[in-house]
């Protein structure tokens, strides 16, 4: 008799704080959800509309023909690749209308679209975007072009200008 007593006098204080426990859990779900939904959306907007475009046309730097000279790549595969010792002639050429392609051994193997501009995911420092990946930072040295994927294991690919 005694546990059946104990049982009535412990279970409403019980199910009261079970009931609170409950309602506080809901509460940081629904709070979750809705502040993951508002970064989603801040990082689209910052995507779509938070970059700085860079003028497209023949004057621009990066526009021409570039003959690969190395990629360095790290995180989980280090090492360096150079065009010296693989002897493979790969080629990125830039045209002013917004097209890119990329060659192997005189054979086209890519296509598309570029952009440039100065927003995510470099803010404020130049960077070009092929198709829809992830903008690389660029870096112009004379007749040097250096595409920086910093983001992403480090990878960083060197052309030089073809003459």
């Amino acid at each position: 008799m005694n546990n059946i007593k104990w049982i009535c006098t412990f279970m409403p204080k019980y199910t009261k704080v079970m009931n609170s426990k409950i309602i506080i859990f809901a509460a940081f779900i629904v709070l979750s959800a809705f502040s993951c939904k508002a970064t989603k959306e801040g990082k689209n907007a910052e995507t779509k509309e938070g970059v700085n475009k860079i003028k497209l046309d023949s004057k621009n730097p990066i526009v021409g023909n570039w003959s690969w000279l190395e990629t360095y790549c790290c995180g989980r595969m280090k090492g360096v690749e150079k065009a010296s010792i693989t002897k493979e002639i790969k080629g990125l050429n830039i045209y002013p209308d917004g097209n890119y392609e990329r060659t192997e051994n005189g054979k086209v193997t890519t296509t598309g679209k570029y952009t440039m501009g100065t927003g995510t995911p470099y803010k404020g420092r130049e960077s070009i975007q092929f198709d829809e990946n992830v903008g690389a930072l660029l870096q112009i040295n004379g007749d040097t072009a250096i595409l920086s994927w910093e983001y992403m294991d480090l990878q960083i690919e060197t052309y030089v200008r073809a003459k």
